[in-house]
C-alpha cells in the first residue's frame, strides 16, 4: 500500500499545503483457480464422479442442481456454460450455486476476478451431461440364435441399447426373474 499526497505551484511560485493521502493498493497478482463441481447428490450417473444427472424439474424444458465452487474470498466468479455466462457472484470462499441448464452436454467453467481487475485462470472445465430422456426398450435376443436353447442360463444380447446403459431388470412372462 502507498500514500499519495500532491502538493500545487502556481506561477508565482506559490505553494500549497500538502493534501490528505490517498491510499492506493497495488495488487497485479491474480486470484487462484476456481474449482466447480456438481455435488454427490445431484450426480445420479453410474457414479457419482461421472457429472451425468437427471437434474430437478426448473420448469419450461430446463434442469436445475447445485455445484460447490472454490474461490478467493472477495472475488466475482462468472460461471460459464461454453462461453456463455450463466451465473455471477461474490465468492465466500466455498459456495453451493444451483444452475438452470437444458438437457444435453455442458461443458462447465468459472473464473475470478478480483478488486483490482486481475482474472484467474480458468478452472478446470466439468464435462455435465443432462439426460431426462428414457431409454428405448430394448428386445432380447438369444445369443446363440433362434428362440430355443438347450442352456439352463441362457445368455441375451439386446438391439437399440443407449450407449453406457445397463440392464435393470430381467422380466419373465412380465414377472421379475
Amino acid at each position: 500500500t502507498y500514500a499519495f499526497t500532491t502538493r500545487v505551484k502556481d506561477a508565482a511560485g506559490n505553494a500549497s499545503p500538502v493534501s490528505d493521502a490517498l491510499d492506493v493498493t497495488i495488487d497485479t497478482a491474480a486470484p487462484q483457480r476456481p474449482t466447480i463441481d456438481l455435488v454427490a447428490a445431484d450426480d445420479t450417473g453410474a457414479s457419482d464422479l461421472d457429472n451425468v444427472t437427471r437434474g430437478r424439474n426448473a420448469g419450461g424444458g430446463l434442469r436445475e442442481m447445485d455445484f460447490v465452487i472454490t474461490a478467493e474470498a472477495g472475488t466475482t466468479v462468472v460461471v460459464k456454460d461454453g462461453n456463455t455466462v450463466i451465473d455471477t457472484f461474490v465468492s465466500a470462499g466455498t459456495d453451493t450455486r444451483t444452475l438452470t441448464v437444458a438437457e444435453g452436454t455442458h461443458p462447465l467453467s468459472a473464473e475470478a476476478t478480483d478488486d483490482a481487475g486481475n482474472v484467474s485462470a480458468q478452472s478446470e472445465e466439468l464435462v455435465l451431461t443432462v439426460d431426462v430422456t428414457d431409454p428405448v426398450a430394448s428386445t432380447p435376443e438369444l445369443l446363440t440364435g433362434g428362440t430355443v436353447t438347450n442352456l439352463a442360463e441362457p445368455t441375451f444380447s439386446g438391439d437399440n441399447v443407449e450407449p453406457g446403459t445397463t440392464v435393470a431388470e430381467v422380466l419373465l412372462d412380465q414377472r421379475v426373474a
